[in-house]
């Protein structure tokens, strides 16, 4: 007759209840530091909006900056901003839309392709403040233009370019080539 042979505990029981209790503890303190967090930013902006609010008009928002008393409008600044945006867009979206449309549909698969994409890439990872240093340097430095409008449009078209590049792009690729037959066979 053999001997019955009894299984050992596990070694790891208590040590699997102490990963439990550590995991539960950890998942509090995470909620408690993302609801402080989002009470934080709430509170934030409801202070700025109940101190700013009750002073915002059209007179704020369409006049003119003061330049010996304080307060004033911001109505060129917000022209100007919508201006540059404007014309960045207009220079951006064709060039990026067409750059995408390349690589996803004519672009050969080879290494130089790559590349270029791993550079789009990197360009659309690069901060903004950067973008915004390379049009000074070129713009008002190299080009001896000075702060314009069409200098900070061509600087934003920049900082556009890479992400509207890479979004068409994936756009595309997203497609599945059934609908693609599909549109082409209607006329698409």
């Amino acid at each position: 007759m053999k001997p019955e042979i009894k299984p050992a505990g596990n070694p790891f029981a208590s040590r699997k209840s102490m990963n439990h209790i550590n995991n539960r503890i950890f998942t509090l303190v995470v909620w408690c530091v993302g609801i402080v967090t989002v009470l934080f930013i709430l509170g934030l902006l409801f202070l700025i909006l109940q101190k700013g609010m009750p002073k915002l008009d059209w007179g704020f928002l369409v006049g003119l900056p003061s330049e010996i008393d304080e307060g004033g409008g911001i109505g060129p600044t917000l022209f100007n901003s919508f201006y540059v945006l404007i014309i960045s867009l207009i220079i951006s979206i064709p060039l990026g839309m067409a750059a995408g449309i390349y690589l996803s549909e004519f672009a050969p698969d080879n290494k130089f392709i790559a590349f270029v994409r791993i550079c789009v890439e990197g360009l659309a990872s690069v901060p903004s403040i950067i973008f915004g240093l390379f049009g000074i340097a070129v713009f008002v430095e190299a080009f001896q233009i000075g702060l314009t409008i069409i200098g900070g449009a061509v600087s934003l078209a920049f900082l556009n370019l890479p992400v509207l590049t890479r979004v068409t792009e994936e756009a595309i690729r997203a497609v599945p080539q059934e609908m693609k037959t599909a549109s082409f066979a209607l006329g698409g």
